[in-house]
C-alpha cells in the first residue's frame, strides 16, 4: 500500500535566509531560538513567504505530530504569532539605526536632534502600520490611508516625510485602474503636506538640501502619475487637476528658489503630461495643463490669482 505521507521538501536556500531574517532567528510562538522552517498550509512545496514561518523544534514538533495542527497552533494563531513578531523585530531595528546614527561621525549636537529621529523612527512604523490595513488599490481604504497619513505630517522630519510619500507614490502609481477623485485629491494634499516646501511668495531663506531634493522628486512622481493616468486612461479631469495641482506648486517653488534642475524636472513632468493628454485627444486636460504650468511659471514675489473652480480654470487659457 502506497505511503500517504508527504514528502518533506527543503525550501529554497534564498527564501530560507529571508525567513530566519525577518523573524531574527526566533520562533514565532515563543520567541527563543528558532530552527525549522513550517509550511503553514501543511503543503510543501507552497514556498511562498506568506505560508512559511520559522518554529523551535518543540512548537514545529507540535504542529507536525498530531495528526493535524492543534487547537493552540491553529494556522490563523501562526499567522498572528508572526506579525506580532516581525512587528517587535522591525520597531527594535529602526530603534538601532536610531542608535546607530547618534554615535556615528555625523553625531547629534542636542537631545532636540535626538528626540527628532526617535519621533521620525516611530511615525514610520506607524505610517507602515496605516499602509498594512488596506489592498494597495482598494480606493476607499486608500481614501482612508491618506487622511490618516495627514496627520503626521506635521513635525516631522526627513525619514517620515519621505515614508509618507513612498506609499503616496505606490498609491498613485495604481491610478490608471480607476482611481476616484477624491482619492486623488487627498493623495495630492497630503502629498504636499508632507514635502519641505515653506511657502510660494517668497523664496526660501535656508538653501534646498539633496535630502530635501530627494523629497521634491517624489512629489513628482505622484503628481505625474495622477496627471498622466486621468488624462491618458480613466479621462477624469478632477484626478488630472489634482496631479496639475502637485506639479504646479512644485514649478512655482523650483522657480522663486531658482532651483534649475528641480525647474527642468517639473517642466519635464509636465511635457509627459501634456503628451498624455495629446495622444488621448483629452483637450480639456491639455489646457488644464497647460493652464497649470502657465501658473506655475508666472510671476515671482507674487501670488498671481488662480481660480478655484475647474471651469474657471479652463476658461483663462
Amino acid at each position: 500500500m502506497p505511503s500517504t505521507k508527504k514528502r518533506r521538501r527543503n525550501v529554497p536556500a534564498s527564501i530560507a535566509d529571508k525567513v530566519a531574517y525577518m523573524a531574527d532567528m526566533l520562533c514565532c510562538a515563543c520567541e527563543k531560538r528558532g530552527h525549522q522552517i513550517h509550511h503553514i498550509d501543511s503543503n510543501p512545496s507552497n514556498n511562498d513567504l506568506d505560508n512559511l514561518v520559522l518554529l523551535c523544534f518543540e512548537h514545529h514538533d507540535e504542529v507536525t505530530s498530531r495528526g493535524g495542527l492543534s487547537r493552540k497552533l491553529s494556522p490563523g494563531i501562526l499567522r498572528q504569532y508572526r506579525k506580532a513578531l516581525y512587528r517587535k523585530i522591525e520597531a527594535r531595528r529602526e530603534m538601532s539605526s536610531v542608535f546607530k546614527l547618534a554615535k556615528s561621525k555625523k553625531a547629534l549636537t542636542n537631545t532636540d536632534q535626538l528626540f527628532q529621529l526617535m519621533l521620525d523612527a516611530v511615525t514610520v512604523r506607524e505610517v507602515q502600520k496605516v499602509y498594512q490595513q488596506c489592498g494597495r488599490h482598494e480606493w476607499e481604504h486608500a481614501s482612508e490611508v491618506a487622511r490618516q497619513l495627514r496627520w503626521f505630517t506635521d513635525s516631522i522630519g526627513h525619514r517620515a516625510r519621505h515614508a509618507i510619500l513612498e506609499i503616496l507614490d505606490d498609491i498613485s502609481s495604481g491610478a490608471r485602474f480607476g482611481i476616484p477623485a477624491h482619492v486623488a485629491k487627498s493623495v495630492a494634499c497630503v502629498a504636499f503636506d508632507a514635502l519641505p516646501v515653506r511657502g510660494l511668495r517668497t523664496p526660501s531663506k535656508h538653501r534646498i538640501t539633496p535630502e530635501e531634493t530627494e523629497l521634491l522628486h517624489y512629489g513628482l512622481s505622484i503628481g505625474l502619475n495622477l496627471a498622466y493616468d486621468g488624462a491618458l486612461y480613466i479621462h477624469n479631469l478632477e484626478v488630472v487637476e489634482a496631479g496639475g495641482e502637485l506639479l504646479w506648486k512644485i514649478l512655482r517653488y523650483a522657480r522663486i528658489n531658482k532651483h534649475k534642475v528641480l525647474l527642468q524636472n517639473t517642466l519635464r513632468e509636465f511635457d509627459t503630461a501634456e503628451d498624455a493628454a495629446a495622444r488621448a485627444n483629452n483637450t480639456a486636460a491639455l489646457t488644464l495643463l497647460k493652464v497649470q504650468r502657465k501658473h506655475g511659471m508666472s510671476g515671482n514675489h507674487r501670488h498671481p490669482e488662480y481660480p478655484l473652480d475647474l471651469n474657471e480654470k479652463l476658461a483663462t487659457e
